[in-house]
């Protein structure tokens, strides 16, 4: 028997316990017909792990059948709080089912600010409703096989609110950090998930490993989440985030600045970034959307969206038509830990526009109105910041020699406030093979996150079967940031 059991109570309130089951079960455990109005909170939830299967039977909260009496109660559990909880030595920290009677979902759970620490899954929802789970700390726990980790799972889901802020650290066998199977909004009017500033960790230790998996889901804002992946040996295959679906029953998905980083290593070359699991490209639908995100592998295929595509502008290029991922990125990054931490070292080229609903971070520290980055940390923004991004002119090998060349970068503004060339001055100085020299540019204003193209020499002549290197540095008053100058 569990220590404590809920058969069909209401308004009970449990706080500052110890709960712990020194045998295989579960440890707080809901029978009968359903309860509600049910808080734990701030308690320590300890139990004993199993390899036997059915691995539910080592549970710390949950309920595991909707047998009748279950389904003669006219609802399922309802306003439940599960908040602040320490929870280990479990394969499932939560696990609760409902039915496919939407009487019966399992309704109005809050699931915020818990540590859990088990085998198989922290947190799993079947025909479960409106659910929040947000501040959340998963860890894997060692295991002797691997057991198919997952750090939130849901299937046959509606109307959650929100699945963010949580970490999901998986550096034992890895898994699936958020998976999702068949999820939707009750109606198509119905707002979008908010799945968002989530940090997940994965170990890759068995091929065909996602840290995000989208599988017939709508109504999904994919926003500020750092995914990242390792692994110890060569895995045939591996993605940050994976969707996949008919456009029927995958689509209204806002990918929207993200960090999506493979450290793993795969000798078939599929250790990628994304993977859109469509083998046409009309295939995909057409309300999924993506753009400010980063995509980085330590591989030579960046992604699979109807083929390998090998590079950031191939598959910046699958995606043109559909007018995707324009803002996106592909860069190598630093991370204070790639096992216990996704803050970037540097945070210079994920700058991006920001998005309703994420005003902060993980952490809880705030976003600015006009630009932030990228992942699911953010960092204090200067006012004036301004950064050299491209060489415009010449472009290199499309254009029949010539005596002479205009010499053109575009500059960006990645600081907070607008940048008016008129009160600040910017100098462009240059080193163009022997030649130095400089230029200031006087008139204009950029907005956050805008651009504008520049004329450093107006022809500069070249001669020919000669190697010239460039080199732009960018000074303006009150930009300290020399990283991106």
């Amino acid at each position: 028997n569990p220590p404590v059991k809920f058969t069909e109570m209401a308004y009970v309130t449990i706080r500052n316990v110890t709960i712990r089951n020194t045998n295989v079960g579960r440890c707080v455990e809901f029978v009968g017909k359903y309860s509600h109005d049910i808080t734990i909170d701030n308690c320590d939830i300890q139990g004993v792990t199993s390899t036997a299967t059915p691995y539910y039977n080592s549970t710390a909260i949950g309920r595991i059948s909707t047998a009748a009496p279950f389904t003669s109660g006219g609802s399922g559990d309802r306003d439940m709080h599960f908040t602040n909880n320490t929870i280990s030595g479990v394969n499932f920290g939560l696990y609760f089912t409902g039915t496919t009677n939407n009487a019966y979902k399992e309704d109005n759970f809050e699931v915020n600010g818990n540590t859990i620490n088990c085998t198989v899954t922290g947190i799993n929802a079947i025909q479960a409703k409106r659910w929040t789970i947000n501040g959340n700390r998963i860890n894997q726990m060692a295991t002797a096989a691997d057991m198919d980790f997952k750090g939130v799972a849901l299937q046959n889901c509606t109307d959650f609110a929100s699945i963010s802020a949580n970490k999901i650290h998986m550096n034992q066998r890895g898994g699936t950090g958020i998976a999702t199977t068949t999820y939707a909004g009750s109606n198509a009017s119905a707002p979008n998930m908010m799945m968002a500033n989530n940090e997940i960790i994965g170990k890759v230790t068995v091929t065909a490993r996602y840290n995000i998996n989208l599988q017939n889901t709508k109504q999904v804002n994919l926003y500020h989440n750092s995914s990242y992946m390792y692994s110890p040996t060569d895995i045939t295959q591996s993605a940050p985030l994976y969707i996949t679906g008919s456009s029927s029953s995958t689509n209204n998905i806002n990918v929207y600045n993200n960090i999506f980083y493979n450290a793993s290593t795969s000798a078939e070359n599929k250790n990628y970034a994304i993977y859109l699991n469509y083998t046409t490209a009309n295939a995909l639908a057409t309300t999924i959307k993506l753009d400010y995100n980063e995509y980085y592998s330590v591989g030579t295929s960046l992604g699979w969206f109807v083929a390998p595509r090998n590079n950031f502008a191939e598959w910046q290029n699958a995606l043109a038509s559909r007018g995707e991922d324009v803002n996106s990125v592909s860069m190598p990054l630093g991370f204070v830990s790639t096992t216990d931490s996704l803050m970037p070292i540097a945070f210079e080229g994920l700058e991006c526009e920001p998005v309703t609903g994420v005003t902060t971070d993980i952490r809880g520290a705030q976003r600015y109105n006009f630009i932030t980055y990228m992942g699911c940390y953010t960092r204090a923004i200067p006012a004036t910041d301004l950064a050299i991004t491209e060489l415009t002119s010449p472009v290199l090998g499309n254009e029949c020699p010539s005596a002479q060349y205009p010499i053109k970068v575009m500059v960006k503004n990645t600081g907070s406030a607008n940048l008016n060339f008129a009160t600040k001055p910017t100098t462009i100085y240059y080193t163009i093979g022997t030649t130095t020299g400089s230029m200031t540019v006087t008139s204009g204003t950029i907005a956050p996150l805008q651009s504008q193209e520049v004329t450093v020499v107006p022809n500069f002549p070249v001669n020919i079967n000669t190697i010239y290197n460039y080199m732009f540095v960018v000074r303006v008053n009150g930009d300290n940031n020399t990283l991106n100058d």
